[in-house]
């Protein structure tokens, strides 16, 4: 594992695990949370089997940003597809509030929406059974977007949209040989 802070973009570009906590990342300073990033970029080994459903959410964000599909070898150098899973462990894994500035501001250039697509691996009621994400949406209400879904299923949002994932099941004690809770797939072009 790497840690929240100092990953060099090399490093994010190859297969490789890190632990996000606290509020320091490079990304997006002052967002707490606890969570592991495990980044499997398309051009490294598909360590996860999680190769084509990437390739399936690229394409589907691209025709929603209704843009060319923005594959990696389409993308302008720095760029590249950030294909990765989220671990938001029991005992406490969370992510608080926030817009994606940070990813916004990295397609600035490339004249298109920025659409976020997180597909649920594993399943509310079933892995965990409290918290998870949720949205604000643009007249004040709290949605749990994962009360209704199904491991499987794709959460769409756009980047200015408040989002955040509730404390998984925070009545359990945390043990960091059992990362079991939640997981989703993302992709999001980095720079």
């Amino acid at each position: 594992f790497l840690p929240s802070t100092g990953v060099s973009r090399e490093a994010v570009r190859t297969n490789m695990k890190k632990w996000s906590l606290g509020g320091q990342s490079i990304s997006q300073a002052n967002l707490a949370r606890f969570m592991i990033a495990v980044f499997n970029p398309m051009f490294c080994e598909d360590t996860f089997g999680l190769h084509a459903d990437f390739e399936k959410l690229i394409y589907i964000r691209d025709v929603l940003a209704k843009r060319e599909v923005m594959t990696d070898d389409k993308l302008p150098a720095p760029k590249f597809n950030g294909t990765r899973i989220q671990i938001y462990p029991k005992g406490g894994g969370f992510l608080g509030g926030h817009i994606d500035q940070r990813a916004i501001e990295s397609i600035a250039d490339m004249d298109s929406s920025f659409i976020q697509l997180v597909m649920l691996v594993t399943e509310k009621g079933t892995d965990y059974k409290r918290g998870g994400a949720y949205v604000i949406n643009s007249k004040k209400e709290y949605i749990d977007v994962e009360a209704h879904s199904q491991s499987g299923d794709v959460v769409i949002y756009d980047g200015n949209t408040m989002h955040g994932v509730e404390d998984i099941d925070p009545d359990k004690v945390f043990d960091q040989n059992n990362l079991a809770g939640r997981a989703v797939a993302l992709v999001t072009i980095f720079n």
